[in-house]
């Protein structure tokens, strides 16, 4: 929040720069005249950039040249028709460097400021909103989808894995008062799963069934033809991954059909009791 709040002053301030500026000639008789060009470039410029999150992701360096090259031609074509200054005589050229570099500073700070309000809105959406991603379904509504798999696995004798994960407890340790806690410890949650949802959907295969259980905090991954001897290297894949992009360790419980269960059910308990005893190892 400090990181959107600073940004907004040094955009609003170089906004109010620009479009103030003619106020500080040196004076009553000569003011400092921006030609109408510079404005404009300047409020597309900005409005572009704030409207079009991919624009604001894009390298600085770049966006800025692109800029230049804008209100450069958008000049020659203004001095071409008559409608402005040439740049070479008079105050003119400092007037030039003067509005290059105003349109060049909001634009930076549009920049900045669109970049800290996508993060923003990327938190507040995990904190706050289901996951949008159309391979997620939630675990309440998937139960013909669970029993369909369960039946096919199971009338073709193929092999059938399930994987509950969820969030190490120690990475979402709290110390507020109780209250405070579980509105706190909810947001978390929301924001863990919606996060472990995101980075794991990108990584599996597409024939792998995700489920959200959001009460519970956790994952359930439903990961057909993966047999006993591939699981493992599934659920160390997945740790690894959500510990690179995510940045807190997960706790990943398994089970296989029909080397360790025949049911959905047998499956759940057998890759939570293993969820329970490697909980119970690092206690």
């Amino acid at each position: 929040m400090r990181n959107l709040r600073l940004s907004l002053i040094a955009f609003f301030v170089s906004i109010t720069i620009l479009f103030n500026i003619e106020r500080l000639g040196v004076s009553s008789a000569k003011p400092i005249n921006l030609d109408g060009v510079a404005y404009i470039i300047a409020f597309i410029a900005v409005a572009v950039t704030i409207i079009f999150p991919t624009l604001a992701k894009t390298n600085s360096s770049a966006q800025l040249g692109f800029w230049s090259i804008v209100y450069i031609l958008s000049k020659v074509i203004y001095e071409v028709v008559g409608l402005g200054h040439s740049w070479s005589t008079g105050i003119y050229p400092y007037i030039f460097i003067t509005e290059l570099c105003l349109i060049l500073i909001c634009v930076f700070f549009a920049q900045k400021t669109s970049r800290v309000l996508i993060d923003f809105e990327d938190v507040v959406e995990l904190v706050t909103f289901e996951s949008k991603n159309k391979q997620i379904r939630h675990f309440d509504d998937a139960d013909d989808e669970i029993q369909t798999e369960m039946y096919r696995s199971r009338n073709y004798q193929r092999s059938l894995s399930l994987i509950v994960i969820k969030p190490d407890p120690q990475a979402i340790k709290v110390t507020l008062h109780q209250i405070v806690q579980e509105a706190q410890k909810s947001m978390i949650n929301n924001y863990m799963v919606n996060n472990m949802a995101k980075i794991v959907s990108h990584y599996l295969r597409r024939t792998d069934l995700i489920f959200e259980q959001r009460e519970n905090g956790q994952l359930i991954i439903f990961c057909p033809e993966t047999t006993a001897k591939e699981l493992p290297s599934l659920i160390e894949h997945i740790q690894t991954i959500t510990k690179e992009k995510i940045g807190f360790p997960i706790m990943c419980g398994g089970a296989t059909f029909p080397d360790e269960a025949l049911t959905f059910e047998e499956l759940m308990a057998q890759a939570e009791s293993k969820f329970q005893n490697l909980l119970s190892d690092k206690v």
